[in-house]
């Protein structure tokens, strides 16, 4: 749950007004880091609450009864973030399928316009033999029901672990916190655009328009082409002989099913069902708490590829398996968010 507010455009001094309207002892303020006396000409701070249960799902205990955020936490608050995902990519020489290692790098805009990288990283070694005569760290203390799991979805829990440490690396996330603190809103504070400021607006349409479409929502191809139905064809007299066609219009030739269009539209069809399947898993995704750009991370991951344009059948079918292996994760595992 989450609530935007505008911090005022006047203040002097962004980082006093935030503690002013948001107090620490009443709020978990993720500041960026830095320190700055105004922010950059034509923007303003959105400030986004985001309210977290400390009794929901997906979170874990720690050490002193207190309690760690796990992935649909940390989606949420990078979500409001503005965390974008530069790669979540495999980096071990996948030589042995019981041993995992991911990296995930995101990106935050601080208050004064600069962007800024973290880096998340996580290996998981589940071998019988971890290289010295003993088993891998991770399999250790695990049951035979929880190592085949684990085993099955290793690069899956690897992608979402390096993702959770980069969430928490790039906004400064505790590792844990007390169930008192956990009460307290957390305050998410964004840079936007000014849309009273000219510039501004031409870039924020320039953004909506085409500049930055998004990934998995490419406008159609349309064609330019009228189509007449048969039924509605002028009768034609023929000579049968000359094959010659005597008068009246041509009737429409049947159709094409080569041709991947849409005689209604004019669409082009030809990637109909992987725009299917892929929507279908992003909506499986979605209403088990992710968030699109996790989505975006888990397409990467379990593809290599970045842009929807390159996927294949055979990348939806790898990208429905993750999807199904994450809500898994999500829904049955509070360990196997950990970060």
């Amino acid at each position: 749950m989450s609530n935007t507010t505008a911090l005022a455009k006047r203040d002097p001094n962004p980082l006093v007004a935030l503690r002013q309207q948001w107090p620490e002892e009443h709020y978990n303020t993720l500041l960026p880091r830095v320190h700055i006396g105004s922010l950059p000409a034509g923007t303003q701070l959105a400030v986004r609450e985001v309210k977290i249960d400390p009794n929901e799902t997906g979170m874990y205990s720690v050490d002193g009864g207190k309690r760690a955020l796990g992935k649909q936490q940390l989606s949420r608050i990078a979500a409001a973030a503005g965390l974008t995902w530069v790669s979540v990519r495999r980096v071990d020489d996948r030589k042995h399928p019981h041993y995992c290692e991911f990296e995930a790098i995101a990106k935050v805009t601080d208050f004064d316009g600069t962007v800024r990288e973290a880096i998340g990283t996580k290996t998981i070694d589940l071998r019988d033999d971890g290289g010295d005569g003993t088993p891998g760290k991770d399999k250790v203390g695990m049951s035979e029901k929880q190592l085949g799991g684990a085993r099955k979805f290793i690069s899956e829990m690897c992608a979402a672990k390096a993702m959770n440490r980069a969430i928490a690396d790039v906004l400064a996330i505790r590792r844990s916190y007390t169930p008192q603190d956990l009460v307290k809103p957390f305050i998410v504070p964004k840079l936007v655009p000014d849309t009273s400021n000219e510039l501004a607006q031409r870039a924020v349409l320039a953004n909506m328009f085409g500049a930055t479409q998004a990934m998995f929502a490419p406008p159609a191809t349309v064609v330019d082409a009228h189509f007449e139905d048969v039924a509605t064809a002028t009768p034609a007299a023929s000579d049968e002989a000359a094959g010659e066609v005597r008068g009246g219009s041509l009737p429409s030739p049947a159709a094409d099913t080569s041709i991947p269009h849409d005689p209604r539209t004019g669409e082009v069809r030809g990637s109909e069902s992987i725009d299917a399947r892929m929507s279908a898993a992003w909506g499986l995704f979605e209403r088990a708490g992710g968030a699109r750009d996790d989505f975006r991370g888990l397409v990467q991951a379990a593809t290599g590829k970045s842009r929807k344009s390159d996927l294949t059948l055979d990348d939806a079918e790898l990208v429905e398996r993750a999807v199904d292996a994450a809500v898994a994760n999500m829904d049955n595992s509070g360990d196997d968010v950990a970060y």
